[in-house]
């Protein structure tokens, strides 16, 4: 889970374009893209979005 996620996370879209797709904060992606915070830290909701989304990315890939 925690690959697929990163994935999303460090992908070239932009945090504006992750926050449409998934509806996660989009001040919280950019902190994870920053380093200013940690997925270990992130609630569960938030990471099944970013998790499903990323399964999205890496079947169309």
């Amino acid at each position: 889970m925690r690959a697929v996620i990163e994935s999303v996370i460090f992908s070239n879209e932009s945090s504006y374009d992750i926050y449409k797709h998934t509806g996660v904060n989009q001040g919280m992606i950019s902190d994870l893209k920053d380093g200013y915070r940690s997925i270990d830290y992130i609630c569960y909701v938030d990471a099944e979005k970013l998790y499903n989304y990323g399964k999205v990315l890496l079947s169309a890939s």
